[in-house]
């Protein structure tokens, strides 16, 4: 298999990883973890872990520091957006992650736009259309977890670009990055949107088992993002 092939075969089990995200989250969710706080504790033990070895190991660089903090922050608005939303309307909103990294792809590296991209994408935005309700009230966005649902697929193509441009870098440090944007953009919002007290420390104490579900997630789904095109990692994170 080519490194493409085995990019695109990690993406789509990281995609389905993403899918199953909001599972953890709003169940930590009724566990004591109120407003954002279950975006941290689900990010936060996975951003030390990884960032703590990639620190030691001193593979950082600025390029790579932006590129995965820019996808970390996509993340955290994704994060947030489960909690402020309904799942259903968080994802696919998202998910038109697509046309934002075709349009970027064709601007800036030249990308074509062929056939079968074209109709992934029209057979894409036909079954959005459908599932939101086209034609009706509900399918304008309804609140601010749609707004932020929108906004991090956007940003999510931007930072994917930033890291397929990069030269190759450690995998690793692209994962710290990002899990540390996550982290930051999530804390940020927390007084802005949904002021809430800290959990006490048993539920705190949950972001180490969610490490475990994070980290394969993450790994999955950055290091593919470094060699595959921002246009193909939307359309593959649909699994």
């Amino acid at each position: 298999m080519t490194r493409a092939g085995r990019a695109s075969a990690a993406l789509a089990l990281g995609g389905a990883l993403w899918g199953l995200y909001w599972i953890p989250l709003r169940w930590l969710g009724g566990q004591g973890a109120s407003g954002l706080w279950p975006g941290v504790i689900m990010i936060a033990g996975a951003a030390l872990l990884v960032g703590l070895i990639a620190a030691r190991r001193g593979v950082f660089t600025r390029q790579v520091l932006i590129a995965g903090m820019v996808m970390g922050a996509a993340f955290g608005l994704y994060s947030a957006a489960l909690l402020l939303t309904d799942v259903a309307r968080a994802i696919l909103l998202f998910y038109l992650t697509p046309i934002w990294g075709t349009i970027l792809g064709r601007l800036l590296l030249a990308e074509r736009i062929g056939p079968a991209r074209l109709a992934a994408l029209l057979c894409a935005l036909a079954g959005l259309g459908v599932i939101f309700g086209i034609g009706t009230d509900a399918f304008l966005l309804a609140n601010t977890g749609d707004v932020m649902a929108l906004a991090s697929g956007v940003i999510w193509a931007v930072g994917s670009l930033l890291l397929y441009r990069l030269p190759t870098s450690d995998a690793l440090a692209q994962s710290a990055s990002f899990l540390l944007g996550a982290v930051a953009v999530s804390i940020l919002f927390i007084p802005l949107l949904a002021p809430a007290p800290v959990p006490a420390l048993p539920t705190l104490a949950l972001t180490i088992p969610a490490a475990l579900f994070v980290l394969p997630m993450v790994l999955l789904t950055v290091w593919p993002s470094s060699v595959l095109t921002p246009a193909r990692v939307g359309l593959i994170l649909m699994t």
